[in-house]
């Protein structure tokens, strides 16, 4: 779950997944359905990313399954994956990771138990 700020212009998600023993797994977005415009993050294929617009000019961005805006999301895969949210307007912006119980998405992650 997360949530984003109303007084942005333009606010958003930036998704990154990780390949497991199946493959990538599908993340999907209460707004969009399934994220699309996956791209390799590092050069051993097994991390992707993909920029997802929620709004644009303080409006919501048109989405297959009608649009997406303001307020509060939740995202889920049965992989593991990680979302990063941000707004930007004229003269600030903010940004910041999102959700519980995340799993690293990284070959590079610590495990802490």
């Amino acid at each position: 779950m997360f949530f984003l700020d109303h007084t942005y212009s333009d606010s958003g998600v930036t998704v990154v997944r990780r390949k497991g023993p199946s493959g990538f797994h599908d993340v999907e977005l209460d707004c969009l359905g399934p994220v699309t415009g996956w791209q390799p993050l590092g050069g051993d294929g097994t991390i992707e990313y993909a920029r997802v617009e929620i709004t644009r000019g303080r409006a919501p961005v048109s989405t297959p399954i009608g649009s997406c805006s303001y307020g509060r999301h939740e995202a889920s895969s049965e992989g593991a994956f990680a979302l990063y949210v941000w707004g930007i307007d004229s003269y600030a912006s903010y940004g910041f990771p999102a959700g519980a119980g995340s799993r690293p998405t990284s070959p590079y992650s610590i495990e802490v138990r």
